[in-house]
């Protein structure tokens, strides 16, 4: 099933059903809400009440192929290397081994160079515009 383009509410009863039926309690929901732009968005704003808070073992977001940068993707990896768990509701991946980390990996390096190369168009077809 695609779940790309899901709506926010979609999303977030999809992360509640994941979070369910693995036994997770859901604390917090923190929406990015892409059209607002602020200077410290909700991710930051997440990083900083997990460092505050000790219970938190690890967090659930809606897909691998959430648009992430590359800096926000080291920034999940060194949460997981601090003991984190990751869990991607769409996917049902998780961090806990090996085989589901590679394809978590490979997801984000797939999305990584999709976004690039989308950026570069986008640019390219301004650049031609303006002529």
């Amino acid at each position: 099933m695609d779940n790309r383009g899901a709506s926010i509410s979609e999303q977030s009863r999809q992360i509640k059903d994941y979070a369910r039926k693995n036994g997770i309690e859901v604390v917090k929901e923190f929406v990015e809400l892409t059209y607002i732009k602020t200077r410290k968005t909700q991710f930051d704003i997440m990083l900083t009440e997990l460092q505050n808070n000790k219970n938190v073992k690890g967090i659930i977001l809606y897909s691998v192929d959430t648009r992430l940068s590359v800096y926000n993707q080291s920034r999940l990896y060194s949460l997981k290397e601090s003991g984190y768990k990751l869990h991607f509701a769409c996917e049902k991946l998780n961090s806990s081994n090996k085989s589901m980390l590679a394809i978590i990996f490979i997801r984000w390096g797939i999305a990584s160079f999709y976004s690039q190369e989308l950026s570069k168009t986008i640019k390219e077809g301004v650049a031609r515009r303006k002529k």
